[in-house]
């Protein structure tokens, strides 16, 4: 007897790899069951026909797409910077391409057009590329916190690639500066008419990168012109004229501006102080020589440390070789009462020098109320009486009554100017900062 077998394949079944992604070898896989017609030798030895069934089954990859961004790295604020897509494998699929602020929020960044998503279809199954432009249109406020994503299929991640839009923030070059931040979150610096200052511009987040141009107003001159540095310190040169000024930060001239330091072009003004002994005449107390300030060390902070580097006012300082004995204590408490004309007064009358801008007055007693009030000084204007109390050096204490004597009324609020209300913070000892809302008090 003759056997004949037959098997039948069924058509092929297209797969469509969009369906799932695989996440491991044989995590997928395609099964086929048919049929096929048998013969077999019947009990007589005849032919007999039957069917016999059929399993084929084979494990699957499910191979997704391929998405690849070339590198981004910084993107300047205000500035744009070109990324390649690359897809493999996505013929006549959607992509979506898309940017964001991690963690999720969609539109702080867009492309050059304003959109922040682009639709692509791919015709063709080997590698296909395409180029956008992504404008730094909303600065970073840490490295990476933006993102350009791949998705398909509805939503399927495919890539992702983080970058940073960098700007800038101006700090000061060296403390003590005439430089002020605490002004609107707009920087100042205080530049000598016909002189120079310096500042310091950052490039932030700390780790970014770009390219960053200055332009100054007309009135003020800066070095260097650009940067591609993390920190550069710019010297920032004055003009002819007193005023305000402008220096703006950009990408390029008719991009947006990344961040402005105001620079206060300052006049010179020139002051004379003289400093004075006084002994109370009714027990011959005389103050410290340690809580006086000897003319050259007063006249040397006054000019290099505080108020001429920084304000333009520069000071020639005296000292009144001559104690003067005035009967100032009138309970005789070995007290001295800020408060009482009758005190501070005679010493006023009979000893102040008008021929000096500002008198300086020394006397050996402690300010009544500073247990309470700490008052360790005090000025009537031209004038400042000095008590046998200081817990910063009597240069500093000097040069802020200095300072409201020649016109700052009132305090700095930030506890690193010498104008600061506080003497003795630990954190900022000796306070020599000269802020925007000094200098344009005293040298307006």
């Amino acid at each position: 007897m003759s056997k004949n077998r037959e098997n039948r394949r069924p058509d092929p079944i297209p797969v469509d790899p969009g369906l799932a992604l695989a996440t491991a070898a044989g995590d997928s896989a395609i099964e086929a069951d048919w049929t096929a017609p048998h013969w077999s030798e019947g009990p007589f030895g005849e032919c007999q026909a039957g069917e016999v069934a059929v399993v084929a089954y084979a494990d699957l990859i499910v191979r997704p797409p391929v998405v690849t961004f070339s590198t981004i790295g910084s993107i300047e604020f205000g500035g744009t910077k070109s990324v390649t897509v690359t897809i493999t494998g996505g013929k006549n699929k959607t992509f979506t391409i898309y940017l964001l602020q991690l963690p999720n929020s969609v539109g702080g960044i867009t492309f050059d057009d304003g959109t922040y998503t682009k639709s692509l279809t791919p015709n063709t199954s080997s590698s296909y590329s395409t180029t956008y432009t992504i404008k730094g249109s909303s600065y970073s406020l840490q490295l990476n916190d933006s993102a350009i994503r791949a998705t398909y299929n509805g939503g399927t991640q495919l890539a992702e690639q983080k970058f940073t839009v960098s700007s800038i923030a101006f700090k000061e070059d060296n403390a003590c500066s005439g430089f002020d931040s605490s002004v609107q979150n707009q920087p100042y610096v205080a530049v000598h008419k016909g002189g120079a200052n310096t500042a310091k511009a950052v490039i932030l987040p700390s780790g970014a990168s770009g390219t960053f141009n200055f332009y100054p107003q007309n009135g003020i001159t800066v070095s260097p012109s650009t940067m591609n540095t993390s920190s550069q310190v710019l010297t920032i040169t004055g003009g002819n004229t007193a005023g305000e000024y402008s220096l703006d930060v950009k990408v390029s001239q008719t991009a947006p501006t990344v961040a402005t330091l105001k620079a206060a072009v300052l006049a010179r003004l020139d002051k004379t102080v003289v400093i004075h002994t006084i002994v109370d005449s009714y027990n011959g107390t005389s103050p410290a020589t340690a809580n006086i300030p000897t003319a050259s060390a007063l006249q040397t902070y006054l000019n290099d440390t505080t108020w001429g580097v920084q304000a333009n006012i520069y000071f020639t300082v005296t000292n009144d070789s001559t104690p003067h004995s005035v009967n100032f204590d009138i309970n005789h408490d070995s007290k001295f009462d800020d408060s009482n004309q009758n005190e501070w007064g005679p010493i006023r009358t009979n000893v102040r020098d008008s021929s000096y801008d500002v008198n300086l007055f020394y006397e050996p007693y402690t300010i009544i109320d500073y247990a309470t009030s700490g008052t360790e000084a005090f000025t009537y204007a031209p004038d400042s009486w000095f008590s046998d109390k200081h817990h910063d050096s009597v240069n500093n204490l000097a040069a802020h009554e200095i300072g409201h004597a020649i016109g700052r009324t009132g305090h700095n609020s930030s506890p690193a100017a010498l104008m600061t209300q506080y003497s003795g913070n630990t954190s900022f000892p000796n306070p020599c900062n000269i802020g925007k809302s000094d200098w344009t008090l005293v040298n307006p």
